[in-house]
């Protein structure tokens, strides 16, 4: 970090709360980035909901519960997952354009990667991925249009080395620790924030 007046502290106390609680429900904890960003066509519509980040975390928690239900019919072993998450609003330097930074945190057991999140020979394979960008989707209300895959899929991106599979028992753990801390406290920038509407710029799981 640059300095502390570069970032909301705030912010980044709830971040470390968040993980904190996160690894001591499970030693083994994934954490996620994903960026998320609005379709051109409606976008004013967009641009005034407050209420995208909970539909899409109402949804990918859904999504969660119901897959991991049905491995439990199917006689498969499955670890339990609570889905905590940190995002925050921001608005592009160039464009303007309001989208999201988000962080998502897991049972390592349960999801150790996001899987394979583009398609193989035009189809896509059931992963913690695809359930990420059906959310988005569905929280932007899109998910009925045709051929909403090719056309709005695009709108999410997996972060290059945003995935961290974080060991408290691990020997380096402090080390890994500091260093996803790092990463996530991108999220606390305080440039590119808008405080000029009542709108949150940052949220986080309550428990």
């Amino acid at each position: 970090m640059s300095s502390d007046m570069d970032y909301n502290q705030h912010y980044i106390k709830r971040i470390h709360e968040t993980l904190q609680r996160c690894l001591h429900e499970y030693p083994r904890t994934f954490v996620l980035r994903i960026d998320l960003r609005l379709p051109d066509e409606n976008y004013a519509e967009y641009l005034e909901d407050s209420t995208l980040m909970t539909r899409f975390m109402e949804s990918l928690k859904s999504q969660i519960k119901f897959t991991q239900k049905r491995k439990i019919k199917q006689g498969k072993r499955v670890h339990h997952s609570k889905v905590r998450y940190v995002w925050a609003r921001e608005f592009g330097e160039e464009k303007g354009k309001k989208h999201y930074h988000v962080a998502l945190m897991l049972n390592n057991d349960a999801w150790y990667a996001a899987g394979t999140y583009y398609p193989k020979q035009g189809q896509y394979v059931h992963c913690l991925g695809l359930m990420i960008m059906d959310a988005w989707i569905r929280a932007l209300k899109l998910h009925a249009q045709q051929d909403y895959q090719n056309k709005y899929y695009p709108l999410i991106e997996f972060v290059h080395e945003g995935d961290f599979n974080l060991n408290s028992n691990g020997e380096h753990f402090t080390w890994h620790y500091d260093t996803i801390m790092r990463r996530l406290s991108y999220l606390a920038k305080r440039f590119s924030k808008d405080n000029s509407d009542e709108h949150r710029n940052f949220g986080c799981s309550q428990s």
